[in-house]
């Protein structure tokens, strides 16, 4: 390319230094890394500005591209397998999942030293994870381990709260129990953690393991043994632990399925709810929700339309909620906006998502009695009243399983 006289002094300055970026991602991935990172957090300070002076969505754009031209035409194979780590990373940054994984590989081939070879490793954990592959996600676990106690405490709380939902859905729970209990053991004694960010990750990877070895042990109907997991990881976690919560509205959840379900007295609300006795005979979908909360609504075309094609079969669906001090941006940042008018937002609401069904609010008590601990909360009760299953949050697939037990209950009926 002809350069003409034109260009300023600046200009070429400017020049130099971007080619000089290039050549070095060329050659060496850990300095362009290290080039992406220092431009990323120089470019991250500058949206907690107040105003801000950045653009956050318009920086993860930029920082994808740059990621991207920083690899442009590199071969995984033709860089230093020790640097490889670096390449990874960058493309991660870069949105290129293929390589990144082959970039893994081609790094624990370098006999790394115990952190970076952790890092790479969990960075491939992830990537099975994400395709599903439970078969290699279990060879992968088998192998790994945490280059120290912390690391350990972060490992056990991804294998409990991700990893062991592929396990289970693919193996079956016995091996995601099995890979669970793996990386709890991992989790150090009370009296070894020292400092405060240490002790509360220890209570949240105590909570974690806690937590999917009962729901796991409950969902293959050993309600006792689901319960006694509860009880020793309490046992576990450090005095005054804020985690304890979480326990108590899981052991709730395993405890209420089968009984009848709590009384729910609404303080006011919209649309015709008259008590859950006024539903007997029929088969009936709690939803607790709250209008701040995106996965709810998410749900809400799904919901409609079983509700449409099955109410008449002997559906009927409830939604339930509370209130939060303010609705959208009004009553921010105090949350104290009135309840009348917190209340009358809610017809907006209603109208806004075309909502068919009851609306009733309720006092937070009342989502005690269920074990709500997270949002949307969904209960179905069967014709007699007594409630029959539990699904906290929502997808695709987790609603396909809710209205399949539904369907099940009305047939039966007929």
């Amino acid at each position: 390319m002809r350069r003409t006289a034109s260009w300023t002094a600046v200009g070429l300055l400017a020049l130099g230094v971007c080619a000089g970026a290039l050549h070095l991602a060329d050659t060496d991935p850990e300095v362009a890394l290290k080039d992406l990172n220092t431009w990323y957090s120089e470019q991250f300070a500058k949206t907690r500005t107040n105003p801000p002076t950045a653009d956050r969505a318009a920086i993860l754009k930029e920082r994808v591209e740059r990621a991207k031209k920083a690899v442009e035409g590199l071969e995984v194979a033709n860089v230093d397998a020790a640097k490889c780590l670096a390449l990874a990373q960058l493309y991660q940054a870069g949105n290129e999942v293929k390589l990144q994984e082959a970039a893994c590989e081609r790094f624990l081939s370098s006999s790394p030293a115990p952190e970076p070879k952790y890092n790479a490793q969990s960075m491939l954990l992830s990537l099975v994870n994400r395709k599903g592959d439970a078969a290699r996600l279990k060879a992968l676990l088998a192998e790994i381990k945490p280059p120290s106690p912390s690391i350990a405490m972060l490992h056990a709380i991804m294998v409990a709260n991700q990893y062991s939902d592929t396990l289970a859905a693919k193996l079956g729970a016995d091996e995601a129990l099995a890979a669970i209990k793996a990386a709890g053991q991992g989790i150090p004694p009370a009296a070894d953690v020292t400092t405060d960010p240490d002790k509360q990750r220890r209570d949240q990877a105590v909570m974690y393991v806690g937590r999917s070895t009962a729901e796991l042990l409950s969902g293959a109907g050993k309600k006792p043994e689901a319960l006694a997991a509860i009880d020793g990881a309490k046992a576990q976690l450090s005095a005054g632990s804020t985690m304890a919560k979480q326990f108590d509205s899981l052991t709730t959840q395993i405890k209420l399925p089968g009984t009848e379900a709590p009384a729910l007295v609404q303080e006011r609300g919209y649309g015709d709810y008259g008590g859950l006795e006024s539903y007997r005979g029929k088969v009936v979908l709690l939803d607790f929700f709250a209008h701040w909360c995106p996965p709810c609504k998410r749900a809400f075309p799904d919901m409609k339309k079983m509700y449409a094609e099955l109410h008449s079969k002997g559906l009927e669906i409830v939604g339930l909620t509370t209130y939060y001090g303010y609705y959208e941006q009004e009553g921010r940042p105090k949350n104290d906006l009135p309840k009348d008018t917190e209340f009358a937002k809610m017809k907006d609401f209603i109208a806004l998502h075309s909502l068919p069904w009851p609306v009733a609010y309720v006092d937070r008590a009342a989502f005690g009695l269920y074990g709500v601990s997270g949002i949307p909360h969904y209960v179905i009760l069967d014709q007699s009243g007594k409630v029959r299953h539990i699904e906290i949050g929502y997808t695709p697939e987790k609603h396909e399983k809710v209205r399949k037990m539904i369907e099940g209950m009305l047939s039966a009926a007929n």
